[in-house]
C-alpha cells in the first residue's frame, strides 16, 4: 500500500469515527431527553449510545494500526500527515468525553 493510500484510507477512517461519534451523541441526548417518561425506550438509547463508542473505537484502532504499520516498515508519516491526525484525534477525544458525559448523567438518575 502506498503513502497516498494509507493517508486515504486514515482519512476515511477518521470521517466514520466523526459519523460514529455524532450517532453517539444523538442517542445519548434522547437517552437524557426520555429517561423521566419512558426509561426502557431511554434505556435503549443509551445502550446504543455505547455501542457507537465502541464502533468509534474499533474504527480508532484500526487508524492506529494502519500508522504503525507504516512505521513498521521504516516509512515515518508525513509532518502534514502527523498534524492532521493529531488534530483529528484531539477532536473526537474531546467529543468522546461530552458523550461519555451525557451518558454518566444519565446513569446517575
Amino acid at each position: 500500500m502506498s503513502g497516498g493510500e494509507t493517508v486515504k484510507e486514515i482519512k476515511l477512517l477518521s470521517e466514520f469515527i466523526d459519523e460514529e461519534m455524532e450517532d453517539a451523541e444523538k442517542y445519548a441526548k434522547i437517552a437524557l431527553e426520555c429517561k423521566e417518561k419512558d426509561r426502557s425506550a431511554a434505556n435503549m438509547f443509551a445502550d446504543l449510545a455505547s455501542q457507537e463508542l465502541n464502533h468509534a473505537h474499533m474504527l480508532h484502532q484500526q487508524a492506529v494500526r494502519l500508522i504503525e504499520a507504516k512505521k513498521g516498515k521504516g516509512e515515518e508519516p508525513s509532518a502534514p500527515m502527523r498534524e492532521i491526525w493529531e488534530w483529528e484525534h484531539k477532536k473526537q477525544i474531546d467529543h468522546k468525553a461530552r458523550i461519555k458525559m451525557m451518558l454518566s448523567m444519565y446513569q446517575e438518575s
